[in-house]
């Protein structure tokens, strides 16, 4: 069946008995299912790969792609040099002011025991004038400043 095979191989393509036979020799028999593809194709086994090429051309541009996910955030980078100095403001108030207060929590006569908290519920401290009366004690917590722009008077505890 071997050299039916090689009988048709050689009437398709032409060869010599003595070529089939040295072709069969080198591993170049055909099979009978070579047969059944294209009689006039060779029938060859491929070698090795050659290098690569030189790169062709670039070729277009393509379509700009969908954008993707934002990335994480970098990491912060150093400071800066200070920028220059702005331009001065106003004078401020009197600085007996510090000293003396505003007299914006108005004039308060102590009548009766209390405690300093009690006396104005947003905590302004800043009397005009004081005046605690004789046989009443007002509690204040030690390092506490009163401040009044009129006069401070104690006739109680």
């Amino acid at each position: 069946m071997r050299m039916c095979a090689l009988r048709r191989f050689n009437r398709v393509l032409g060869f010599s008995s003595v070529s089939l036979l040295m072709l069969c020799s080198i591993g170049g028999c055909p099979s009978p299912t070579d047969m059944t593809q294209d009689p006039n194709a060779a029938q060859t086994t491929p070698g090795p790969t050659g290098p690569a090429g030189p790169a062709g051309a670039q070729g277009e541009r393509g379509a700009t792609g969908a954008q993707g996910a934002a990335g994480a955030d970098g990491a912060i980078g150093p400071q800066g040099p200070a920028g220059p100095q702005g331009v001065a403001g106003e004078d401020g108030a009197d600085g007996q002011l510090r000293i003396y207060g505003d007299g914006t929590a108005g004039d308060v006569v102590v009548t009766a025991d209390a405690a300093l908290a009690d006396l104005n519920a947003d905590g302004n401290l800043q009397f005009r004038d004081l005046t605690i009366d004789a046989g009443v004690t007002l509690d204040v917590p030690g390092g506490t400043v009163l401040r009044c722009s009129g006069k401070l008077v104690n006739n109680g505890t």
